[in-house]
């Protein structure tokens, strides 16, 4: 149809009832529609103010525009969202969201940088970003959630040491104080190609202290049986925790090197503690240093220590009592010969922390390497 300037058809045989002006091929008329056209039912309509109404269409080519809006969905800047029924606030059910989007079109409070779907009694299931944290999570809708069911991956650590991580972290709840959970962590090796792929299984209490049950690498499982239950009044049957020494360990410096599984103690329960530690003694003979640390103690601490040489005529070492946590020195062994040294007696820490096997030479020079097996066993006294 071609409109030229001051046309005017108002004739029986004419197409259009309604008369219209061209302005240079410009239309000027208020509205262009089928003679069936019936809002929202049937027919087409083309408005003066640029809004059109089809009933169906087809395009093949690109369709542009700032939002969209359908009978249970809008697409707009902010996000994708699809609706149980016509758009409205509490009917949501899918958002996909770019980062800083907190809320849809219609004040639903939504899920940023992911895909989120929705439950009628606040459940949402989330798959997106946190940070630079690749994230599934699972929330319960719960008011006493602290944190959500989660399955992440990231990176760690840099340079040589940079390792990928993925963790499996249980839900967290907040309820008569209990903020206790359990988590799963799967290590790859490092970059700098010093570490083996690796894993952890970890519960962390109330205070967030993290004791490492079950670890694995390519030297096999370790796990640490029992259970640290916290003082509360009642009697308990007391748990064995352990710590082993997975593989072997260079000792090459002054300052004390902390090496193999933590476990996490409480401030003001009394530990009992027994193990060995083996080692073998560097090239000079210079005097080595073992032992656990890692937190301070006022209570009662009565340490039993002993060092063995290997195929010495005095096997023993004078036994000697440490009133403190820390580092025992050994006399100066012969040269590349095995030595070990036996720990007993209990402990009762001042703050709530973590322990950890300990080492160091007088000489970095003259390193000694800690053996693989090494370990420290702890009841609650």
């Amino acid at each position: 149809m071609t409109i030229t300037g001051g046309f005017t058809d108002n004739g029986a045989g004419a197409g259009f009832p309604d008369g219209f002006a061209g302005n240079q091929g410009a239309m000027l008329i208020n509205e262009l529609k089928s003679q069936n056209y019936t809002p929202g039912v049937s027919g087409w309509a083309i408005f003066r103010n640029g809004n059109v109404e089809f009933n169906n269409g087809t395009f093949r080519g690109t369709v542009t525009g700032g939002s969209f809006v359908g009978n249970d969905f809008i697409i707009d800047p902010t996000g994708m969202f699809f609706y149980a029924g016509a758009p409205a606030l509490g009917n949501l059910l899918i958002s996909i969201t770019p980062p800083g989007t907190v809320i849809d079109p219609k004040g639903n409070v939504v899920l940023p940088d992911g895909i989120a779907i929705y439950g009628a009694n606040n459940q949402r299931l989330f798959m997106g970003l946190n940070g630079s944290t690749g994230v599934l999570e699972f929330l319960s809708g719960s008011a006493s959630e602290l944190q959500p069911f989660e399955i992440t991956s990231s990176l760690g650590g840099s340079g040589p040491s940079q390792f990928i991580e993925g963790s499996i972290d249980g839900p967290q709840i907040n309820l008569a104080g209990h903020t206790d959970w359990v988590g799963i962590e799967l290590n790859s090796a490092n970059a700098g190609g010093t570490s083996f792929a690796n894993g952890v299984i970890a519960y962390i209490d109330d205070a967030q202290i993290v004791t490492a049950l079950v670890t694995w690498d390519n030297t096999g499982f370790n796990i640490h049986s029992g259970a640290f239950i916290p003082v509360d009044g009642n009697s308990y049957t007391p748990g064995l925790l352990s710590m082993i020494n997975p593989a072997n360990v260079p000792i090459n410096t002054v300052a004390s090197h902390s090496f193999g599984p933590v476990m996490g103690v409480t401030a003001g329960v009394t530990y009992r503690i027994s193990g060995k530690m083996f080692a073998i003694q560097g090239a000079t003979a210079s005097v080595q240093f073992m032992g656990f640390g890692g937190v301070t103690t006022t209570g009662p601490t009565q340490l039993g220590v002993k060092y063995i040489q290997e195929g010495a005529a005095q096997a023993y070492s004078t036994v000697a009592h440490q009133a403190t946590i820390g580092l025992i020195a050994s006399p100066a062994y012969v040269a590349t010969r095995g030595f070990w040294l036996e720990i007993d007696g209990e402990f009762t820490p001042s703050a709530s922390g973590v322990i950890s096997m300990s080492a160091s030479c007088s000489v970095a020079a003259d390193p000694f390497t800690v053996v693989g097996g090494s370990f420290l066993d702890l009841w609650i006294a």
